[in-house]
């Protein structure tokens, strides 16, 4: 607390006016003078312990300040821009300062990162110092830049603390232009951050002489209470994230921050999905800006963010970076069948012409990137046997339900594509049911495979001239076939053979549930029943023909099975 002595509690020494110590001013010195000191000499000196000493020393020492800054204050203004952008994590033991971070650039140099690659330095005469063995090592790739922070107009006059003199022990105050000498990132953070409790401004400290940029580096004190001051600050802009967005003028949290104003995540989506042309420009571009109640586009708005891809300089996808939903999908395309041997690369030229051209990219981006069908497409193509009907047949068969159900949406896929040829694939689905059921129930082969052959595929193909899609004939024929199954293990658990089945046993049988039991009657009822059953079995006789004669209570035409 604040009492008449000053900012110091009683038995403290008076603050210079820079708000330290004299004590703390003298351990810096101090530290200064030599390259290397050991705690145990300062303390002989200062006439302290080593306690004070190291606590002196972490208020001096310049800590991995700025990913705390950048981040928070990115995600506040530039939510949009989170899930592309991610930051060094230095809660560990990674080594900050601008030393540790040249030497990290040049180790991603020689490794050859592919990832976009920023790094951000502080604009002072230690950066710069420490920038000369990347300039040394020559033009740098071209995904990785190294920016520092610019120059600000704060920064021109600001006041600085010169070194102690006979006339002023505790250092003088002057004003100095400091850009490029002490622009560390406390210096953006607002003049209201950086003015101290009497109302003026926290100068920065002269603190060591750099001999080969021939420049002091200089930087701010009270770098905690500033610090602390930033925290509040952001704080209270948390705590109320939402604004009217300037486009639908609904009070909501800010997704970006345009020339027009304030924009929500919902009317964002929608101007980078719907990109407009200005005349003034001719192009496609995301209008972000407003000039006499028209939308204009960022250059059109004195900003130089176009939202263009570099490749093409139509609107980037708001769903990936860097790109366009067109040359993203290209890419993507490039990743999946490149990886193909040449004897079966030309089987896949049509699809991949195909979705190169489809009118909606990003439809097909997002099945390649999310479809399990596509991942097994990928890894289909990785093995380099050329596809076939038989080959999708054989994984299904080995698949669950959930795999056979994507085994399917890739072959229809592949047949619209002109990969694989067109097949009966009604007649084969039945056909794949029917030889797993007759796996599971050996016994009841023989009369389920003539079943199928003489009533139920005639009937599914016929049902294709009549309302209903394609996955209802295919489950309405799995249904019968399971019903089949169903009733004949009832009627041979009462050892009864399908010839000696009376109405009495299926009235029985159709008992417990007679609404999704009824059409195993119908199918199995008809005048031709009995004769289907001799021939399924013998394989001898003429082969029966369907009757559309008897009729169901529910008016459906029963067949022979």
């Amino acid at each position: 607390m604040r009492g008449a002595r000053g900012p110091w509690k009683k038995g403290r020494p008076e603050a210079t006016p820079n708000g330290l110590p004299p004590r703390t001013l003298r351990s810096s010195s101090l530290s200064r003078t030599r390259r290397e000191r050991s705690a145990a000499g300062l303390t002989r000196q200062l006439g302290v312990t080593s306690r004070t000493v190291r606590r002196d020393s972490d208020r001096l020492r310049e800590g991995s300040s700025d990913v705390a800054v950048l981040e928070p204050a990115l995600t506040l203004l530039y939510p949009h821009l989170t899930d592309v952008v991610r930051f060094m994590n230095y809660a560990g033991n990674a080594q900050g300062g601008t030393g540790a971070l040249v030497t990290t650039v040049r180790a991603f140099c020689a490794a050859h990162i592919a990832n976009p690659v920023i790094a951000l330095i502080d604009n002072d005469t230690a950066a710069t110092d420490a920038l000369r063995p990347l300039l040394r090592d020559g033009e740098l790739p071209s995904s990785i830049k190294v920016l520092r922070y610019p120059p600000i107009e704060l920064a021109t006059r600001y006041p600085t603390l010169g070194p102690p003199t006979a006339e002023d022990p505790a250092g003088r105050i002057s004003a100095a232009d400091v850009n490029g000498l002490a622009g560390s990132i406390e210096l953006y953070l607002g003049r209201d951050v950086l003015t101290g409790t009497d109302g003026t401004l926290r100068p920065v400290q002269w603190t060591s002489y750099m001999k080969g940029s021939r420049q002091y580096q200089g930087e701010v004190v009270d770098k905690r209470e500033i610090q602390t001051a930033y925290r509040a600050k952001l704080a209270k802009a948390q705590s109320d994230p939402n604004a009217p967005c300037a486009l639908c003028a609904v009070t909501a949290p800010v997704y970006a921050r345009w020339p027009l104003g304030p924009v929500c995540k919902s009317c964002y989506r929608t101007a980078r999905s719907h990109p407009g042309q200005r005349p003034a420009c001719n192009r496609q571009r995301v209008l972000i800006g407003r000039e006499d109640e028209r939308r204009i586009c960022g250059p059109c708005s004195g900003n130089p963010h176009l939202y263009a891809c570099p490749r093409c300089t139509n609107p980037l996808s708001y769903m990936v970076r860097g790109l366009c939903d067109r040359y993203t999908l290209q890419d993507q395309l490039a990743t999946v069948f490149d990886i193909a041997p040449a004897e079966a690369s030309g089987q896949y030229h049509q699809m991949r012409t195909a979705l190169a051209e489809c009118e909606q990219p990003r439809t097909a981006l997002n099945w390649l990137r999310n479809s399990h069908s596509a991942r097994m497409l990928t890894g289909l193509v990785a093995v380099g046997q050329p596809l076939t009907h038989e080959v999708l047949d054989t994984i299904a068969h080995a698949s669950g339900r959930g795999g056979t159900q994507t085994i399917d949406y890739l072959r229809t896929t592949l047949v619209t594509y002109q990969v694989l040829p067109e097949r009966d694939e009604l007649t084969a689905r039945i056909e794949r049911h029917l030889t797993r059921t007759a796996a599971r129930h050996p016994e009841h082969a023989l009369l389920l495979r003539a079943y199928v052959r003489w009533s139920l595929l005639p009937r599914a193909r016929r049902a294709d001239r009549r309302p209903g899609g394609f996955k209802h004939r295919v489950r309405w024929a799995y249904t019968r076939i399971n019903l089949a199954v169903a009733f004949l293990t009832t009627m041979n658990d009462h050892g009864l053979a399908l010839a000696e089945v009376t109405q009495h046993e299926m009235d029985r049988w159709l008992a417990d549930h007679p609404g999704t039991r009824y059409e195993v009657r119908t199918s199995w009822s008809g005048p031709h029943a009995e004769a289907t059953a001799v021939t399924s079995i013998s394989r001898t006789g003429p082969r029966p023909t369907p009757s559309d004669s008897t009729r169901t209570p529910t008016g459906s035409s029963s067949t022979s099975a």
